[in-house]
């Protein structure tokens, strides 16, 4: 799975808001909607209980995004090592 649509599911959880996560991402509420929405058929899960406002995480959600979140945390770092060599061989 793209990192993108983790680093959307992220801060929709933590935003608890379609609308407002994708103006951070730059897209349209239906776009991010549609992007989780493809995530949770790829797993085969629901993630985000869309019943209650603000939105809320599943079970299955609580667990994912976590796991996302320390994914994303161990990418981000990689690349700030990757980067801290620079161009050098």
């Amino acid at each position: 799975m793209e990192f993108d649509a983790l680093r959307l599911l992220v801060d929709v959880a933590r935003l608890r808001s379609f609308s407002q996560a994708a103006e951070v991402h730059g897209i349209t509420q239906s776009a991010a909607s549609q992007r989780v929405s493809h995530l949770e058929k790829h797993l085969g899960v629901v993630l985000l209980d869309r019943s209650r406002r603000p939105l809320g995480l599943t079970d299955a959600g609580r667990v994912y995004l976590e796991g996302a979140t320390d994914v994303l945390d161990r990418l981000d770092r990689l690349h700030g090592r990757v980067a801290a060599i620079g161009g050098g061989s």
